[in-house]
């Protein structure tokens, strides 16, 4: 015998991309796991499920954080920078100002 559907029960249309990133968006885990003296940090990327350690000063930290930007989760990022800003470390104020300086740097050259 078939399972039972419901009338209302709709099939899911969503990528399995898309449904790791609405979960990061409304997760209240933070995407970065912030390491010693805001010099290091690990990112926990919602669609690999991988989670690199970088060194906040690297460019490929700040490359993963504009892509996860692109997929949707830009405001996430914006505040948990301010939240580790607050209660962790202020550098985390500089971090933020370099990430969008890098940002932008990659939006003039294009």
């Amino acid at each position: 015998m078939p399972p039972f559907k419901s009338k209302t029960q709709k099939k899911e249309i969503r990528s399995d991309e898309e449904i790791s990133i609405d979960f990061a968006k409304n997760s209240s885990y933070t995407l970065m796991i912030p390491m010693k003296d805001a010099q290091y940090v690990r990112v926990r990327n919602p669609i690999t499920g991988k989670d690199p350690h970088f060194s906040t000063s690297d460019t490929l930290f700040f490359d993963l954080l504009i892509e996860l930007s692109n997929k949707g989760l830009q405001s996430k990022i914006e505040e948990e920078f301010s939240f580790f800003a607050q209660k962790y470390n202020s550098a985390w104020s500089d971090i933020k100002n370099n990430f969008n300086i890098y940002k932008e740097s990659l939006n003039e050259s294009s």
